[in-house]
């Protein structure tokens, strides 16, 4: 009785948490508590009936009874099921669902007919029978080929298919010759090898042929009833019922699952499907499946005209079915074309647990397979993984073991000896060798560490004569000895423990193999058994070479039957041993692990993984973990070669990334699958290129070093009275071409390969008045390049600039390998000669945000290669362990062959390690280094960085924890992995994902601005209002949402068109416990609707960031237009309430670089579009104070100023102003602002001081109103230092602070000289702002924070427009002292000032604007009357916060030279959604344009090549969406994805590439989206991020 307790105990305490887990409670919705006692109680007699004498079927309700397994259910108990009401019906089978399955994982399985029409049978509803193929238009076919059904079966496996059904039209196989019948059972067992659950369907079956079909692999039989036995003469007259049932005895009698169902709507009746259920229920044992099929009618059979049963007959069906067969698979079968997700949905609430997918089921049409996923991830399904809980199932259903191999494994555990000659195979030689068992470890010979061991050397000197020993016997002994013969001796020899000759008559077999060129279809045996002999002698290099054999001829064999089963999980014993006896411990224990996979009951394999996983831990604590074996024989490494020309590309699998098979140009140009992907990535990445390198040129620390480096080998090899060529790789706009001339080489070829630094390189030489003998530009890829034709003669110094961020991924390899083929003298001078490669296990994650969980984010941090091209942010990147050597290439030999290495990671912190960081170290010459690593990045590296490759999920790891860590290439292109492991979560790979979320999140300033600001506004519309309704527009991550739903809003609508954004932000509102106010929608904002996914009275809060550098290109201004006049109440509050736009001049020009003149560069700088930058990146010189442009009010309450703005800037440094740049102060309301001002400029434009101790500080304006605002006070010769301000609140609190100095009043605490400033001031709500305190929730609590942000050595005014409103006369004295340097600033001023402006040597500088000119004060009477002629320059600008926005840089199409204290005329204009500068008509001259942008001719007669070529790209772009939605081709990733994996090859850049990757993959699922506005802006989620965070 205890025990019967228990049992119930643990089986009430499974069903509350799968109750629980569903959402459902024990004892809840008609389920009482004593049904849930009663079925927990029975449910462990499982397949046993209750007996008849205990409780009579007359008297037992089978309500009282749910989830019991009965095979004894009466007609009217299962008619009683049927007919209860719909409602009360499905939510009891949905109950019993949940007892036995998962609701959410439903299979997903495939049908196929191999053989159709044609069939003797007369069933009126198949329009495969003969008997109307007349009326049905079916044709007989032909079985299909295997490679036909293998490949379809491989086609279903990659959609997400776990179950492949073959359907035959025949009565039975004994209709069929002899070679149809073992195709089917061959292609069970090909099928069976996939991994995936085979099913057949071939009519009616004898006991032997099922036994066949059992041996071959089958899963399951599918044979169904199709209706009850007293309707059943109607379907069909050419057989009985009792045939059905005694196939489906012959099925489960040989240990095949059994698949049996029906078919409604054959006009039958109620009680007939009542019936057919019955029948199901009431077999020996309830069947492993019962497929529920509507009728689909054909025409021209008899049924054709008969009515289609409707969802919820169905779903009526189904529920029964789970009911009176709890544990069965109920599949959701044929018909479901007529039904609506919402049918399906009721199916599956009512235990449907299978769908069939794919386009077709035998003949009848099917459900499209993306209809399917769609509907999965409506409903939140999952796919059913094959093999996994069939309770009703037979053995079949569970991991596959023939008899044969049963029999083999037995005889092997009882030390059975056969008979070989009988079997003429070597199969006994295994069987009677598996009893050979490794001897103890005492006993075991020492690890194989050298050749030159004398023990072992001797023993291999004793095969070695042996071997020769027969087969000196001459050709013809060696021809009349068989390879039975052969192994049957060496079989015995090794049984009598003389594995010296055994082994030496196994090299005797192969040798006659070879030789004879015969073979046997189990010749892996004998490899296996040489190697277990290898073993026993201890030479554990050789055991392996013939593991790896074995498993290699026996995988093969796996192809064509399962006799290789057992010796191929037996190779994977055999090499792990091996490994161990090599030291190689962690491999082995890799490979060990991998045979588990295969057979997870092996008990050799567990316990040879036991003693590896022992010497792994006995390795780490002797301190010998990082050391790894050489092996000779590893596998081998795969020589790289190139794709054929007539390769079929599209059929082309990249999945790894790490090809084995590389594209060549020539294909990728003339291949009509990817060609026009490839000439789109190439002018894009074209275009591109010449603004990407002016940061190489402005790079002093890249380019240093290399000019070092070519003027000492220039030297060393005039030292040898030779003539130095030069062939320069990647010249790019000539720099290195021009250094190797200046150090006196005699010719210098520049080779470029992207056309525009080409011409850029021809021109930055002509410039630079080097004469045209000296040199040679080519446009050409290094690989193309030919002797004679390109370079003139051999050259004998090579210097190569074709690397990024990943070292191969821009060809270097090739391209080396090709110039020491052909182009270089033998003892020529390689710069770069060597690289080394490092790399280091960082995190890069987001966690808490505003103490808001956002982990879900890094689901998607993902990349399809590593990031390229977007600086990383250092601050969040955290190192886990020290950096590691991995690759060491030595250029002068380029490797040809992939390699991989497995090492050792150490980490030296805990953490979640989710990314790798990996970088290089090239030898220039001599003792000249270039390496790009973050301590180099750190001290001015700029062009290059350390790349960043995330794996497959997150790790937790502990300080001192080692993982092995795979490192593979395929020269060109390296990747990082993690060995087989548990991962916390696996990332989600999504192209598509937009990276500046990350960037948004992690703003923290931005974050708690926006977080003070919504809680009041929903604050606000509560007290208005009485609740709150928020909608956010452009949700993204959903942080907004959260903030909004925690400030206490009723509801929150959270929109966004970007699914995966979409999921963010779901799962990060069910993490913090917030799903019930927040509703996540994925669709466009403009085309939302009240009482759909808006209240009916519409949202009174909007909320929403989306916002590009220069405010208004994302859209936001006309979605929040269509939105306030749709879904959003009159009134509404609006965050951000408003927006006002500021710009500066400055000079954005590249000059001399390293002596040399570079100003041709600055004709690709223009764009008609602004760009967004950070300036502090950007060498430039600021030329004019910030002046403000535009305001625009979002509350609709208040409007802006015109669409046009003439602005008049203050020049105070001398230059050529042709960019600039603008930026915005965002008005969240008016007690909260943030700015994405540059640095050193703060709200409103003001300009911040840096002070030094005892000075002054002084604002961006030194009339004396600005200094009048600035606040500073004057008192016994001290300054008071003045904090900029950070809101509108704290901006009006300064303005009327400053009115004692405006008064000459000093309040108390100044007159004595005291001020007390405390780091916080608890505050229990926002009061009002205070100077120099920042209101927020911290550490400490709620209140006030001093600004971190602001030094107290400086100080900074606010805006002008307030300035002008005070009296001049107020603050003379005040601006007097502000501007009056000490001497020894003076003089620091005056060194700064003479200081080169950039490590490049350029004129653009972004120190440039330093104050080095500051004249001593002039009275008080001359400050009130100074004109703007004397305007004081900028003063120095300070570190301030790193927005994500950036700021917003555009070029002029005019540029002019400007003079300290004038005005310059600047035209500011609201066009396309977007802000565009120009100088007044006529001003200025006009710059020169990139060749791409001049249209010569224009209108239809174009005649310029440059803009044809990017025009062609446009062109391709429309053709490409005009067939995404048709659904027809493949996805445009598939092509991108191919391109990525070449890049090497192509020499391609894969950061461009990368980009371009990203935005067709954007625009591609822009435009599968139903339905957007014109609002949508792809640029919008496509931008690319300024830092990586």
């Amino acid at each position: 009785m205890a025990q019967c307790r228990q049992a119930m105990a643990v089986a009430l305490q499974g069903s509350r948490r799968m109750a629980a887990w569903a959402g459902l409670s024990v004892g809840a919705r008609n389920l009482s508590t004593s049904s849930c006692l009663q079925h927990v109680q029975a449910a462990p007699v499982e397949d046993a009936a209750p007996s008849a004498a205990a409780q009579p079927a007359a008297t037992r309700a089978w309500q009282q009874e749910l989830g019991v397994i009965r095979t004894d259910w009466t007609r009217d108990e299962v008619a009683a099921v049927y007919n209860t009401p719909l409602l009360d019906l499905i939510h009891t089978a949905a109950n019993v669902h949940r007892m036995y399955n998962d609701p959410a994982m439903v299979q997903r399985c495939t049908l196929l007919s191999i053989k159709t029409g044609g069939c003797p049978e007369t069933c009126n509803y198949c329009s495969q029978s003969s008997s109307w193929s007349k009326e049905t238009g079916t044709k007989a076919e032909k079985l299909m080929n295997l490679d036909d059904v293998y490949q379809a079966a491989l086609r279903a496996k990659d959609s997400g298919s776990t179950r492949f059904c073959m359907g035959a039209a025949w009565r039975g196989p004994s209709q069929v010759g002899k070679g149809q019948w073992e195709r089917v059972l061959e292609m069970v067992g090909r099928i069976r090898g996939l991994g995936m659950e085979v099913c057949t369907t071939l009519g009616m079956l004898t006991p032997e042929q099922a036994k066949q079909l059992r041996e071959a692999g089958l899963t399951a039989y599918n044979h169904n009833l199709d209706t009850s036995p007293e309707y059943y003469p109607k379907v069909t007259s050419s057989r009985k019922y009792e045939d059905r049932l005694e196939t489906l005895e012959n099925v489960r009698q040989a240990g095949i699952s059994v698949c049996a169902g029906g078919i409604i709507g054959l006009g039958e009746g109620q009680l007939d499907r009542v019936g057919l259920l019955h029948q199901l229920a009431t077999l020996p044992a309830h069947p492993e499946s019962v497929p529920i099929n509507a009728l689909v009618a054909v025409k021209g059979t008899p049924m054709e005209d008969n009515e289609a049963p409707s969802g919820l007959d169905v779903a009526r069906c189904v529920a029964t079915a789970r009911i009176v067969m709890p544990r069965t698979v109920v599949r959701l079968s044929a018909g479901r074309l007529n039904f609506s997700f919402s049918d399906q949905a009721l199916c599956f609430m009512a235990g449907a647990n299978s769908i069939f997918d794919g386009d077709k089921l035998l003949t009848t049409a099917n459900n499209d397979r993306s209809e399917d996923l769609q509907m999965f991830e409506l409903l939140g399904l999952k796919s059913r993984p094959a093999f996994v809980n069939y309770p009703s199932g037979n053995d079949s259903s569970k991991t596959f073991v023939s008899p044969e191999q049963q029999a083999v494994m037995a005889a092997g555990a009882a030390g059975l000896d056969s008979d070989a000659e009988s079997s003429h195979v070597p199969a006994p030689a295994e069987r009677d060798c598996q009893e050979e068992q490794q001897p103890a470890s005492d006993d075991k010979p020492k690890a194989d560490h050298s050749s030159d061991g004398d023990p072992l050397q001797q023993i291999r000197d004793d095969i070695s004569k042996r071997t020769t020993a027969l087969l000196d016997q001459g050709p013809t002994w060696l021809a009349q000895r068989t390879l039975n013969e052969f192994n049957a001796e060496a079989a015995q020899l090794q049984k009598a423990g003389d594995y010296v000759a055994a082994v030496a008559v196994y090299h005797a077999l192969f040798a006659k193999a070879r030789r004879t060129n015969v073979t046997h279809p189990e010749l892996y045996i004998c490899h296996s058994n040489c190697a277990a002999a290898y073993l026993r002698l201890g030479l554990y290099t050789e055991a392996a070479q013939q593991a790896d054999r074995c498993q290699t001829l026996a995988y093969g064999s796996l192809r064509r039957n399962y006799k290789g089963c057992a010796s191929y999980i037996k190779s994977f014993l055999r090499k792990g041993e091996a490994l161990l006896g090599l030291g190689a411990n962690r491999e082995a224990v890799a490979a060990l692990e991998k045979g588990l996979e295969i057979d997870p009951f092996n008990l050799d394999l567990k316990k040879a993984l036991m003693d590896a996983n022992q010497a792994v831990l006995r390795d780490l604590a002797e301190g010998r973990g990082r050391e790894r074996k050489a092996i000779e024989y590893p596998e081998a490494k795969q020589r790289i070669s190139y794709h054929p020309y007539a390769a079929p590309l599209h059929r082309i699998k990249t999945d790894d990334m790490l090809p084995l098979k590389l594209l060549t140009p020539f294909q990728a140009e003339n291949d009509h699958h990817i060609k026009d992907t490839y000439n789109y990535v190439t002018i894009q990445t074209d275009i591109r290129m010449p603004k990407r390198h002016l940061q190489v040129l402005e790079d002093a620390a890249f380019n240093g070093p290399f000019q070092r480096a070519i003027e000492a080998a220039i030297k060393a090899v005039m030292a040898e009275d030779k003539d130095c060529r030069v062939l320069n790789l990647g010249s790019g706009a000539g720099l290195h071409a021009m250094m190797a001339l200046r150090a006196g080489a005699h010719h210098v070829t520049a080779v470029e390969r992207w056309l525009y630094l080409a011409l850029a390189s021809m021109e930055c030489l002509s410039a630079n008045k080097f004469t045209e003998y000296r040199f040679k530009v080519v446009y050409k890829r290094p690989t193309d390049l030919k002797l004679k034709e390109d370079v003139p003669v051999c050259c004998n110094l090579l210097v190569a600039n074709i690397f990024d961020e990943g070292l191969l991924t821009s060809g270097i390899i090739p391209s080396m390998r090709h110039a020491l083929g052909s182009l270089l003298t033998s003892d020529a001078i390689l710069m770069p000669s060597s690289a080394t490669v490092y790399v280091q296990a960082v995190q890069l994650r987001t966690a808490d945000v505003c103490g808001f969980d956002m982990s879900a984010v890094n689901l998607y941090r993902w990349h399809p290669a590593y990031a390229a091209g977007t600086p990383l942010a250092r601050d969040d990147i955290v190192a886990l362990s020290e950096p590691k050597e991995v690759w060491y290439f030595d250029l002068g030999a380029p490797p040809d062959k992939s390699d991989v290495k497995t090492l050792d990671l150490e980490f030296t912190r805990s953490g979640r390690f989710n990314a790798v960081l990996f970088w290089f170290k090239l030898h220039l010459y001599g003792d000249i280094y270039l390496c790009t690593g973050p301590q180099e990045v750190r001290q001015g590296l700029r062009c290059l960085q350390p790349a960043l490759q995330y794996i497959a999920g997150e790790l937790p790891v502990e300080e001192g924890l080692v993982l092995p860590l795979v490192a593979s290439h395929n020269t060109v292109r390296m990747r990082f992995d993690v060995e087989s492991t548990e991962y916390l979560n696996l990332i989600k790979p999504d192209a598509s994902f937009p990276h500046q979320h990350f960037s948004m999140l992690a703003d923290e300033r931005r974050c708690q601005a926006y977080q003070r600001a919504i809680q009041r506004a929903v604050r606000q519309r509560r007290e208005q209002d009485g609740e709150a309704h928020v909608l956010d527009i452009g949700c993204g991550t959903g942080i907004l949402s959260l903030m909004a739903a925690r400030a206490g809003a009723n509801s929150v609508v959270a929109c966004d068109l970007h699914d995966s954004l979409c999921d963010v932000a779901t799962k990060a509102a069910s993490a913090n416990k917030l799903s019930s106010q927040i509703s996540v929608v994925s669709r466009d904002a403009a085309m939302l609707q009240r009482g759909r996914e808006v209240r009916p009275m519409g949202a009174n809060l909007v909320v929403a960031d989306m916002f590009d550098s220069g405010l208004l290109a994302d859209g936001f201004m006309w979605l929040l237009e269509l939105t306030q006049r749709k879904v959003v109440t009159p009134g509404a509050t609006v965050v951000p309430s408003a927006a006002t736009l500021y710009c500066m001049g400055i000079e954005a020009l590249t000059g001399h670089v390293a002596g040399f003149n570079m100003t041709p560069m600055n004709t690709f700088r223009w764009d008609s579009l602004y760009e967004t930058i950070d300036l502090s990146d950007m060498p430039h010189r600021r030329l004019t104070k910030p002046c403000k442009v535009f305001e625009h009010f979002f509350d609709g309450e208040r409007k802006g100023k015109s669409r046009e703005s003439m602005l008049r800037l203050d020049v105070v440094a001398e230059g050529v102003m042709n960019a600039v740049v603008f930026w915005f102060d965002l008005h969240l309301d008016d007690c909260e602002t943030l700015t994405n001002a540059p640095e050193g400029i703060g709200e409103g434009g003001v300009i911040l001081a840096e002070c030094g101790s005892g000075n002054d500080c002084v604002t961006g304006s030194a009339a004396p109103a600005a200094a009048e605002d600035a606040g500073a006070g004057v008192d016994g010769g001290k300054a008071a230092v003045v904090a900029s301000p950070t809101s509108v609140c704290q901006h009006e609190e300064l303005v009327s602070s400053t009115s004692s100095v405006s008064t000459g009043q000093p309040d108390a605490g100044e007159r004595e000289g005291e001020v007390a400033v405390d780091d916080f001031l608890p505050a229990g709500s926002f009061a009002g702002a205070k100077l120099g305190y920042v209101f927020k929730l911290g550490e400490l609590g709620l209140g006030y924070y001093l600004d971190g942000h602001l030094s107290a050595t400086a100080c900074a005014g606010p805006a002008a427009e307030q300035a002008t409103r005070k009296p001049v006369s107020a603050v003379e004295g005040v601006a007097a002292t502000a501007q009056q340097p000490l001497p020894s600033q003076e003089a620091e001023a005056a060194a700064q000032s003479a200081k080169p402006v950039s490590p490049s040597d350029t004129r653009g500088a972004a120190a440039d604007n330093v104050c080095s000119n500051i004249k001593p004060a002039q009275p008080a009477g001359a400050a009130a009357v100074a004109s703007t002629a004397e305007a004081a320059p900028l003063p120095p600008l300070g570190p301030g916060p790193r927005h994500y926005w950036g700021q917003a840089l555009q070029y002029l199409e005019r540029a002019v030279a400007v003079q300290p204290g004038r005005k310059v005329a600047l035209l500011a204009r609201r066009e396309d959604g977007r802000i565009k500068f120009s100088l007044r008509q006529g001003v200025g001259e006009y710059v020169e344009r990139p060749p791409w942008k001049v249209e010569w001719g224009g209108g239809s007669s174009v005649e310029n090549p440059h803009f044809q070529r990017v025009h062609y790209c446009q062109l391709l772009v429309t053709d490409f969406l005009q067939r995404v939605r048709c659904k027809r081709f493949p996805p445009i990733e598939k092509d991108m994805k191919m391109v990525l994996a070449h890049s090497g090859s192509l020499l391609l850049d894969p950061a461009a590439l990368q980009e371009v990757y990203h935005q067709m993959v954007m625009l591609e699922k822009l435009h599968q989206v139903p339905e957007f506005s014109p609002a949508t802006s792809v640029d919008a989620i496509t931008k690319r991020p300024l830092r990586l965070h």
